[in-house]
């Protein structure tokens, strides 16, 4: 399918994608066939699932989508964000491996917790932090102190948080994480730190101007 499709844009668009994009590509759509035909969902992380778009959470707030990718027979997972505008267009992208994961939940953890050091470190205000691992998104705006086995890094991301100001972390539905979930599968499968500011990459485009086209206020 990325073969052909990078075959047809070449030759209707005279714009030929490189080697490791239509790879990252072609895994990503696979990976949604699977999602979209899969029997049963996975036990570590509940995630939610409807018929939604994508959409700014609240109006005049910049919205940073994240998702981690997993293959419980490998020891790494990949974590990927992307931070836009109400309008949904593209800002900051980002996608890198981590090593030594337990879980997709450990995963998502880790998702979260490095998008929102980085939206500390560049000093971001009025964000809405997505995701749609629903059994994340309870662990990290619960009350209660968490003694779980991954509870240190819940907590750590409790501390993010308290010391943010604007920013919360919402659960939002599959269909609305397209761009953060193609991101996350780029990273799974690269072996540097990746990052983009203001033009996002090949690998997401379709699925960003699918999101742009289709945006619920």
């Amino acid at each position: 399918m990325g073969l052909w499709k990078n075959r047809n844009d070449k030759l209707w668009n005279d714009n030929a994608k490189q080697a490791p994009v239509i790879v990252a590509c072609t895994m990503a759509w696979y990976e949604e066939f699977l999602q979209a035909n899969r029997s049963m969902t996975p036990v570590t992380c509940k995630r939610t699932k409807a018929n939604a778009s994508w959409s700014p959470h609240i109006v005049g707030m910049l919205c940073l989508n994240v998702d981690g990718a997993y293959v419980p027979s490998l020891q790494h997972g990949g974590i990927g964000g992307v931070l836009c505008n109400e309008k949904g267009e593209f800002i900051v992208g980002l996608a890198y491996r981590v090593p030594n994961v337990s879980s997709a939940y450990h995963t998502e953890l880790l998702a979260i917790k490095s998008r929102l050091e980085i939206i500390q470190a560049l000093g971001i205000t009025n964000v809405a932090l997505m995701s749609d691992c629903l059994e994340v998104v309870k662990a990290v705006t619960a009350n209660d102190q968490d003694f779980s086995p991954l509870g240190t890094i819940v907590e750590e991301i409790k501390g993010l948080l308290g010391e943010l100001h604007s920013i919360g972390v919402h659960q939002n539905y599959r269909t609305a994480n397209h761009v953060a979930h193609r991101l996350a599968s780029f990273g799974f499968d690269s072996d540097i730190h990746m990052e983009w500011f203001f033009q996002a990459p090949e690998s997401v485009l379709d699925a960003l101007q699918y999101d742009c086209n289709h945006i619920n206020h």
